[in-house]
């Protein structure tokens, strides 16, 4: 039911939570209805009668319980509870992964927003091009000395930048000697 999802938040203390008692002893737990345990009430209303609780075991992720429901009594087989753990390991793999790409993106991010911060206060000329001789970034540097916005130049041929440099230049030789 709609309702479930909420009854079954998980309580630590909670006696007769299996997931509570998964996380407080670190292994899975199973508990049967009509066995010696008290079933709990909520999941048993819901029609459960066999609940399997398997803590995941994660650093980025405390108190998450991977939690199994059948409805009928009969308990999960050792061959049930191996595999099932190896879902729970590969979903706390798949978390560390999701975590550490996040927090590599940011550290990314971080970075280039750094380099681009350095680059602009940079009053030297400073033009990246990509392997195809496409103009990627310039500097304000960079457009001041070819008399364009940064913008204007980013996307042309790195060809132009030159001829500009060169049509600009106090003398025009020097600047095809520099460049060879």
């Amino acid at each position: 039911s709609q309702g479930y999802a909420e009854a079954l938040r998980l309580r630590p203390r909670d006696a007769i939570s299996p997931a509570a008692q998964a996380l407080r002893e670190d292994r899975p737990v199973q508990m049967v209805a009509g066995g010696e345990v008290v079933f709990p009430p909520v999941s048993y209303a819901e029609g459960f009668r066999a609940v399997l609780a398997l803590p995941i075991r994660s650093p980025h992720a405390e108190g998450v319980v991977l939690v199994v429901h059948r409805t009928a009594p009969a308990p999960f087989g050792d061959h049930d509870v191996e595999l099932l753990m190896t879902f729970a390991n590969y979903a706390a793999l798949a978390w560390e992964h999701a975590v550490l790409y996040e927090r590599s993106d940011v550290r990314l991010r971080e970075e280039q927003q750094t380099l681009a911060a350095i680059m602009r206060s940079m009053s030297d000329g400073l033009v990246l091009a990509g392997v195809d001789g496409t103009v990627l970034y310039a500097n304000p540097g960079a457009a001041a000395l070819a008399g364009s916005p940064s913008a204007a130049l980013e996307g042309v041929p790195i060809d132009h930048i030159h001829a500009t440099l060169r049509e600009r230049a106090a003398a025009p030789a020097a600047y095809d000697r520099e460049r060879a």
